[in-house]
């Protein structure tokens, strides 16, 4: 089975941060593709860096023929997973979960 890992933060000087996204597509043969999606984008497969012109569909167009997945179906894929373990939780836990995020959310609002 495939491995998805998404990675958010920001990128670029502290005085004028950028956002970026990065999804990490493990294939079941091994080969892991990378998206870097941000200030600028590129692609690694198997750590050999292609960097795309400057159009994002040229980005998410060679991601999808590398994966055999749109850029933002896998974006959702991890918190699709979420839900499911969710799902399976007592009411307590999930509630208890949830309230863990929340603080960290709120923890790190004020972190900058």
């Amino acid at each position: 089975m495939a491995k998805i890992r998404v990675k958010q933060g920001a990128e670029g000087p502290r005085h004028d941060p950028y956002a970026y996204t990065e999804v990490e597509f493990t294939k079941t043969d091994g080969t892991v593709v990378l998206c870097h999606m941000g200030l600028a984008e590129w692609i690694k497969v198997n750590g050999s860096r292609w960097i795309t012109p400057d159009n994002p569909h040229n980005t998410e167009e060679m991601f999808r023929d590398l994966t055999g997945m749109t850029f933002s179906k896998a974006l959702h894929i991890p918190y699709i997973l979420e839900d499911r373990l969710m799902k399976k939780l007592p009411e307590k836990a999930r509630i208890a979960y949830y309230n863990c995020v929340a603080a960290d959310l709120a923890l790190l609002r004020y972190a900058m």
